[in-house]
């Protein structure tokens, strides 16, 4: 097969053939590797401030529990929240 006649058949596949969308490239990786790094990051970092959180809940949920214009309903409902096991540490 001649140079003209292989030039043309890869022009013409090139025009006339399945459109292949292009593979991720170098920045994509790297671009995706660091938002995986500051996921984890960011997750450890909530995991560590989780037993604060749950102290503070745990404390204005009892000041709010037993404030006496708090409605008996919701009284029971904050009871049963803290309750061992519902607002607690892992």
């Amino acid at each position: 097969m001649s140079w003209a006649e292989t030039t043309r058949q890869g022009i013409e596949r090139w025009f006339t053939g399945e459109v292949k969308p292009p593979g991720p490239t170098w920045s994509d990786r790297i671009g995706i590797w660091l938002l995986e790094r500051i996921g984890d990051g960011l997750t450890k970092t909530l995991e560590e401030l989780e037993p604060t959180a749950i102290d503070q809940l745990r404390e204005t949920l009892t000041i709010i529990k037993d404030a006496p214009t708090t409605p008996p309903e919701l009284q029971r409902t904050l009871e049963q929240s803290l309750e061992e096991g519902n607002i607690s540490r892992r």
